[in-house]
């Protein structure tokens, strides 16, 4: 309940330490959620690394590191994209119950407004900055 639907599921720990690269595509303001969770083995002092590569700064692309510890926040990290579209970020790891990852495609921009008087969007136009590819992986650090 009050939860995001969320695209994929990562467990991290001793046998598993990190994850492929995975690849999602975003149309404008969409956002994508991932979760990852402590397996077997993680340390005191363990941390998540997540590395980020979007699209560039025109289309807005976010990234956020959330992590839980049941329903409480125990920490949040904003991925800060340089003008590549790239960026990592660290949180907790030990004694979390999940760290969500929030990809964002928060571009606002159209062309052509008004000229399409049945288009679903707010200025009756096309959005510009749809289907942007996003990329991220996950490592612990122990």
């Amino acid at each position: 309940v009050g939860r995001a639907p969320v695209r994929k599921r990562f467990t991290l720990g001793r046998s598993k330490r990190a994850t492929a690269f995975q690849k999602r595509r975003l149309d404008h303001l969409a956002s994508a959620h991932f979760t990852f969770s402590p397996g077997q083995g993680v340390k005191r002092r363990a941390r998540l690394r997540v590395e980020v590569h979007g699209p560039g700064p025109r289309s807005k692309p976010k990234a956020t590191l959330v992590a839980f510890d049941g329903s409480r926040v125990v920490a949040k990290k904003f991925v800060k994209l340089n003008r590549q579209g790239a960026g990592a970020a660290k949180v907790p790891f030990y004694r979390t119950t999940r760290v969500l990852l929030l990809l964002s495609n928060a571009s606002t921009r159209y062309r052509s407004c008004f000229s399409i008087p049945t288009s679903p969007f707010s200025c009756a136009g096309q959005p510009v900055d749809q289907n942007k590819s996003f990329e991220f992986k996950a490592k612990l650090i122990q």
